[in-house]
């Protein structure tokens, strides 16, 4: 049977020899789409604190970042543990030890975390970027412009790169030793991960500490932890560096 699909790359990569990772769009792999962001500030981290109920029906995918200093932002690995997801809603988690309002800003994503997933590998071949004229394709957004000259207007844009998905799943409880799992790209891709401790009904963010950790080289995602705990992860197409 014969394959029907549609693929873009990023503008000056050849569509036919690019490598995945230098696409915009592939109907091959599956892509991120935010369901909703926002920022939130918890007025009283002692306390829990509903952020935002999604109902999707399924444990989402979500990033938080925070805004600890002012005019940067990073992930909010110091409250990693903070921010719980579940099918209906994200939720803060008060901690006795903290004090004071924080404010953070926070992406939910339409992927589920319980998802099995392995995309195909068809090429990991770096090329160079070349001149084949003004070529690409772009999508606007519903009640934006084509012409808009603001990349966040739009769905995909050629001229700027879209994270595209490789691999997702869950690995867990036990881990006597650290699970390796192969994702066949050739290089240390980007990837993100995140953690359960009640049987897979709800997650939290993950940050790297000496019990749970969380990697990626050449050939494996390194998953390991000590706890009875699940941990799904996320893998992307995209080099964590490229070379």
């Amino acid at each position: 049977m014969t394959t029907f699909g549609a693929k873009a790359s990023q503008l000056g990569y050849e569509v036919d020899e690019c490598a995945d990772y230098e696409l915009t769009f592939s109907s091959e792999f599956p892509m991120l789409k935010i369901e909703h962001q926002g920022s939130v500030t918890i007025t009283d981290s002692k306390q829990n604190q509903d952020i935002y109920t999604h109902n999707l029906g399924y444990i989402p995918a979500f990033w938080v970042f925070d805004n600890k200093d002012s005019g940067k932002s990073r992930l909010a690995n110091l409250y990693s543990y903070n921010f719980v997801v579940n099918s209906t809603k994200l939720s803060w988690v008060g901690d006795p030890s903290l004090s004071g309002a924080h404010t953070f800003y926070y992406f939910i994503f339409r992927w589920n975390l319980l998802t099995e997933f392995t995309g195909a590998v068809i090429n990991t071949e770096q090329t160079s970027q070349g001149s084949y004229g003004d070529y690409g394709i772009k999508v606007a957004k519903s009640g934006k412009s084509i012409n808009s000259l603001d990349y966040r207007d739009y769905v995909i844009h050629s001229n700027c790169k879209s994270p595209i998905i490789h691999m997702t799943g869950v690995v867990g409880p036990y881990f006597p030793t650290c699970a390796l799992i192969p994702h066949y790209l050739g290089y240390a891709p980007l990837f993100f991960q995140w953690i359960s401790d009640d049987n897979k009904n709800s997650f939290k963010l993950m940050a790297k500490s000496p019990e749970e950790y969380v990697g990626s080289d050449e050939t494996y995602i390194i998953i390991c932890s000590i706890d009875n705990t699940y941990i799904s992860y996320m893998v992307f197409k995209d080099p964590m560096y490229i070379g």
